[in-house]
């Protein structure tokens, strides 16, 4: 029987070095980690929702509200639009309260190239899908209402309430931008809704205060989280109108990003808003290992285009999650 060699002294001094780097990058991360977790806030990327061209009251400017939406701002207290008529008519609308994360507004273009100002408003996704998103009813122009008045009380800026219109043919003016969602504010709200109660205003600092139940707001650039309307705003609510339908083929709002599964293999995602769609046998996907086509002619979807990596055409899988109204399609790179 022979011999084993014996391990070099350079060798285990080696190893030991390797195994203390692995010992600290491991530990490293770990501690990015845990901080992550404790972070107080995320950052979200709402999807889109639709498109409302407004104009600054007394000016021609035009004023767009791309109204987004995202499952990381809670929904509001789930009524009927019977109650909601009757809060309002008993004045008593300001119990119905909203979360809203609203951005900003910032410089864009239309679609005709000219300057215009831009704000995101989102709320909960499933408000959203159930209330909101067919553009007509109560609950829609009671949003709208809250919107208006929302800006003006955090930018200042004042919305014509009496010209306004939604885009039939537009998701969003420009890219949305990433809304800064707190988890104070979330559990605020997730507390109310338990309670009943208003809070005080909460925030670790002046420069990021929340406003829940206080009635006439004053004019403010902090962050508004839940919103309600004064007696004045509620009157501006119209009353119920026909919805317009949408017949024109248009790209849905979509994302692409690299992941790995639980073998650290890597994939490219490609997830497509599709509101009204509710089977995925409704939507066509044609995809090889460079380019893919998607068509809902049903609800004139079309989108049409070059992957950023070659992929293996044999291994795509699609789904759709009808809920949030995705269409996801997995592939392997």
């Amino acid at each position: 029987m022979l011999d084993q060699p014996e391990t070099s002294i350079l060798e285990q001094n080696l190893r030991f070095v390797k195994n203390e780097f692995d010992d600290q990058l491991t530990e490293l991360f770990n501690e990015q980690k845990q901080q992550k977790s404790r972070a107080p806030f995320k950052m979200v990327r709402p999807y889109p929702g639709m498109c409302i061209k407004a104009f600054k009251k007394g000016e021609k400017q035009k004023f767009f509200i791309n109204i987004c939406h995202t499952t990381e701002i809670p929904a509001p207290k789930d009524i009927s639009e019977s109650e909601l008529h009757k809060l309002i008519e008993n004045q008593n609308a300001t119990d119905f309260k909203v979360p809203l994360s609203v951005t900003k507004p910032r410089i864009g273009k239309d679609k005709s190239g000219n300057s215009a100002e831009i704000s995101d408003v989102a709320v909960n996704s499933d408000f959203f899908n159930r209330k909101i998103k067919r553009g007509d009813g109560l609950f829609y122009h009671f949003l709208i209402t809250l919107i208006f008045e929302s800006i003006e009380q955090k930018y200042n800026i004042e919305i014509d309430t009496t010209n306004f219109v939604q885009l039939q043919n537009r998701l969003c003016m420009d890219t949305l931008v990433e809304h800064q969602i707190y988890n104070r504010d979330v559990k605020m709200v997730e507390d109310f809704h338990e309670h009943g109660e208003p809070n005080e205003m909460l925030g670790a600092d002046d420069s990021d205060k929340i406003f829940i139940g206080t009635g006439d707001q004053k004019k403010t650039s902090k962050k508004v989280l839940i919103e309600e309307l004064s007696p004045t705003e509620l009157k501006k609510i119209p009353s119920m109108r026909k919805s317009v339908s949408k017949d024109n083929m248009i790209e849905p709002e979509h994302r692409l990003f690299n992941d790995y599964d639980k073998d650290n293999k890597k994939m490219l995602i490609a997830e497509f808003y599709m509101p009204n769609v509710i089977d995925i046998k409704e939507i066509s996907v044609d995809a090889n290992d460079d380019r893919l086509l998607i068509e809902c002619r049903k609800y004139g979807y079309m989108f049409d285009g070059f992957l950023p990596h070659k992929v293996d055409e044999k291994k795509t899988v699609a789904e759709y999650d009808n809920e949030r109204m995705i269409l996801k399609i997995t592939f392997r790179v």
